[in-house]
């Protein structure tokens, strides 16, 4: 059972999310399959086949993964402050407990950095500098540079400010637009994304080397195991983030385009909270990737997380420098502390589809 629409009266099961998981696989497999020009199989034949590629042991035992002279991942970071335009919120106002995380998060890549000879480049990615300025304050102070969201070449594109906007109005569906944004973000630059309320206490310079795609596993749905889009590292224009950013223009329809949106996001779902997960949170990226993984030449890995959620690790096999194959651990600490978020959303979807009980 499903969400449905009678007579413009939405009619809410006790959990939309289960049916909805379902057809949103299918709806974007399918979506995939004639991109792809894949006539051969069925639907659900290919599903099991890109499924595949959610098992990390695959990346431990089939793919022999070579180092690159130089970086295959830029050595950035992004972070992302979205606000209010008309009632802005500084970082210090709203998320007060992160601010030291961040700090030590940045004092580890920088002091780890000169130990590889290599530097950082972090950056901050906000609306307009003049709405926070104590935010900015902060950041520059770290050592991050400010970068302007007009930067981004996608976002001189109507329909893309169009679609950003409807995001934030209101901040209906803030995190939403963080996502879209970070997916532009990274398309367009490379390097590693990370949520503000994302820490690290090691990174394994590794990964910069011997990866173009790097995302972390999770159970994204009861029925799909994919990567957090919380934290995730790429190459620029990385076929997996392409097609994270493609994607979530695709499914995503204004009011007057109700007849093109896809039915995991039919009209009565498109009005819950419940709408960021499916529309452009961890399912949509997870799928993109299961889709476009260690393609056209690229070298990518998802790893696996320990339960404590801090520890995340993964054997791959290498050719090393004499040409000979062998084990590599690439191992690094970093946990998604979660204040905020697509999770409260997920609630939503339990709770008859109502934004209004959502404490967020």
């Amino acid at each position: 059972m499903i969400t449905a629409n009678v007579l413009d009266f939405c009619y809410y099961p006790k959990s939309i999310f289960y049916a909805n998981t379902e057809l949103f696989s299918r709806d974007v497999n399918r979506l995939m399959m004639k991109r792809k020009n894949i006539t051969n199989i069925t639907i659900r034949e290919y599903n099991q086949i890109i499924m595949k590629n959610s098992d990390t042991s695959k990346y431990q035992k089939e793919i022999i993964y070579s180092k690159n002279d130089t970086p295959r991942i830029p050595f950035i970071t992004h972070r992302i402050w979205l606000t209010d335009p008309y009632d802005p919120k500084e970082m210090q106002q709203v998320l007060p407990e992160i601010i030291s995380q961040i700090q030590s998060t940045q004092k580890q890549f920088d002091i780890s950095a000169k130990q590889h000879n290599q530097k950082w480049n972090h950056y901050l990615w906000v609306q307009e500098q003049n709405l926070i300025p104590q935010t900015i304050q902060l950041f520059e102070q770290m050592g991050f540079r400010i970068k302007l969201l007009s930067e981004l070449k996608e976002m001189k594109i109507q329909r893309v400010q169009k679609q950003f906007s409807y995001y934030l109005e209101d901040l209906r569906m803030i995190g939403a637009a963080s996502d879209f944004i970070r997916g532009i973000i990274v398309k367009e630059n490379g390097g590693v994304y990370l949520d503000n309320d994302y820490y690290f206490e090691s990174w394994d310079y590794n990964i910069n080397y011997y990866f173009d795609f790097l995302g972390v596993q999770m159970g994204v749905t009861p029925t799909l195991r994919g990567i957090n889009n919380a934290f995730f590292a790429a190459k620029q224009d990385h076929p997996i983030i392409q097609n994270y950013f493609t994607l979530m223009m695709d499914v995503f329809k204004f009011e007057d385009e109700e007849k093109e949106r896809p039915l995991f996001l039919n009209s009565c779902s498109f009005r819950t909270t419940a709408s960021t997960i499916f529309g452009t949170g961890p399912p949509i990226i997870s799928l993109a990737a299961m889709n476009f993984i260690n393609q056209s030449g690229n070298q990518d890995i998802i790893v696996n997380k320990e339960y404590s959620g801090i520890f995340n690790h993964q054997t791959i096999q290498i050719i090393d420098e004499k040409g000979e194959q062998k084990e590599l651990k690439i191992e690094f600490i970093g946990k998604d502390i979660q204040t905020q978020t697509w999770r409260r959303d997920m609630q939503d979807s339990t709770i008859f589809g109502w934004p209004q009980f959502n404490s967020f």
